[in-house]
C-alpha cells in the first residue's frame, strides 16, 4: 500500500538529559521479573515555538526511595515537529496529542533500550502502556494547574 504523508513532520529528536545507574542485587536476579516492579513516571510538555512544536518527554524509571535491584534511569528528550498550516486548530491539537507524543515516546523508548543494551542485566525496554490514559492524566493535571494559578 502507498502511504499518505502526514501534515505532522518530525524534524529531530535529541536527548537533553540522562542519568543511568546500576543497583547491584544481593543475589542473582531475572531482570524481566525485577523490571515488572519498577516504578515508572512519565511526563511530557508541548511547547509552541513560532512555526515549530517541541515535545519535551521524560521518563523516571526505578528512581526514588524505594528503588529495586537492576537499572535506575532518568532520560529526557525533545522532539521537534512542524505541522502543515493548511489544517484546522483542532486537527493540530489532535496531531500533537495523539501522534507527536507517542512518536517522542518511542524515540525515548529506543534510547533507553540502547542505553541498557550494554548493561549487565541486558536490554531494558520501557513497557507498553495506555497512551490515551497518559494524555487524559496530563490534560487533567494541566487544568488543575491552571485553576490553582487563578
Amino acid at each position: 500500500m502507498k502511504i499518505k504523508q502526514s501534515p505532522l513532520k518530525l524534524l529531530d529528536f535529541v536527548i537533553i538529559n540522562s542519568n543511568y545507574r546500576i543497583i547491584q542485587p544481593s543475589k542473582s536476579i531475572n531482570l524481566k521479573e525485577a523490571a515488572l516492579a519498577y516504578d515508572i513516571d512519565l511526563n511530557y510538555a508541548i511547547k509552541n515555538d513560532t512555526d515549530f512544536y517541541k515535545i519535551f518527554i521524560k521518563a523516571e524509571i526505578n528512581l526514588g526511595p524505594d528503588t529495586k535491584s537492576g537499572y535506575s534511569i532518568f532520560a529526557e528528550g525533545v522532539a521537534i515537529f512542524k505541522i502543515d498550516n493548511n489544517i484546522s486548530e483542532d486537527d493540530k491539537k489532535a496531531l500533537l496529542n495523539y501522534s507527536s507524543v507517542p512518536i517522542a515516546l518511542n524515540y525515548l523508548r529506543g534510547y533507553i533500550s540502547n542505553l541498557t543494551s550494554y548493561g549487565p542485566f541486558g536490554k531494558y525496554t520501557l513497557p507498553s502502556f495506555d497512551t490515551k490514559d497518559l494524555i487524559i492524566q496530563k490534560s487533567k493535571s494541566t487544568l488543575r494547574h491552571k485553576k490553582e494559578k487563578k
